[in-house]
């Protein structure tokens, strides 16, 4: 179950448009059909159960929202998410190429493996919500919010920390080498270390300086100041006393000392 979502799929579906998009020339496993609200559109081929796609409309406006409101966002971004009916296909369109995959936001939309094998898995509500939170701080980050402050919320945000748990040997000084790892790891394994420590980031920071300081740095940047000049600004303290502080908690409480 989507949360608490489906019980208000019924009541949605009054406002709900159904589409229908035929791609001229196109082979007929190509086509995809449109199911939409006000700021979200289910591109979806065939395959994929409508039930389902409809329950995803109704999940992703919902959570949509509750990003729009946690961080308090000024936000009329529309959301456009499309479902495939193979894993070929979405890793062709949404270029990507690890195996683990099953879900990207890039290139405006949010691509998504078939649905079925998501649900199967039990990991589409936090896939769908972590790459939502990408898709809604697209803009802080074209405005120079650094990618692993941006991920950091996106863990936080879907749940994923519940299943994680703590690298062990993992050493961190300095926030450039979560933007290195992220930009390094390849593994399924080594993108949950890094997404634990990020997830764990974001609780330090709520700790530390506060819900509101913390979700708030968000709208901070604003194209013209840097990182450090929004942190100091937003928190209250230089630069490298918070990234200091940040290094030794994620030491001495993220990681479990070997024996």
């Amino acid at each position: 179950m989507y949360r608490n979502y489906r019980s208000v799929v019924a009541r949605s579906l009054g406002i709900v448009s159904v589409t229908f998009l035929c791609l001229f020339g196109a082979r007929a496993q190509d086509t995809f059909a449109s199911i939409s609200s006000a700021f979200v559109e289910i591109k979806y081929q065939r395959g994929n159960p409508e039930k389902e796609i409809r329950n995803l409309l109704e999940f992703v406006r919902k959570d949509r929202e509750a990003i729009i409101n946690e961080l308090g966002l000024q936000s009329e971004k529309k959301i456009t998410v499309q479902v495939y009916n193979s894993i070929g296909q979405f890793r062709s369109e949404a270029r990507v190429r690890e195996s683990w995959r099953v879900a990207a936001y890039t290139r405006g939309a949010l691509h998504v493996q078939p649905l079925e094998m998501l649900l199967k898995e039990g990991t589409l509500e936090s896939t769908i919500s972590y790459e939502l939170a990408i898709a809604m701080l697209d803009d802080a980050w074209s405005l120079g919010c650094p990618p692993w402050l941006q991920k950091a919320y996106a863990v936080y945000h879907s749940g994923e920390l519940d299943r994680l748990t703590p690298p062990i040997g993992v050493r961190y000084t300095s926030f450039a080498d979560l933007d290195q790892d992220l930009q390094e790891y390849t593994k399924s394994t080594q993108r949950d270390d890094v997404h634990y420590v990020l997830g764990q980031t974001m609780i330090l920071f709520i700790k530390r300086y506060g819900a509101a300081k913390s979700f708030g740095v968000f709208n901070a940047f604003d194209g013209n100041q840097t990182v450090e000049q929004v942190f100091e600004n937003v928190f209250g303290e230089e630069y490298s006393v918070i990234e200091t502080e940040w290094g030794a908690n994620i030491r001495t409480e993220s990681f479990p000392r070997k024996e």
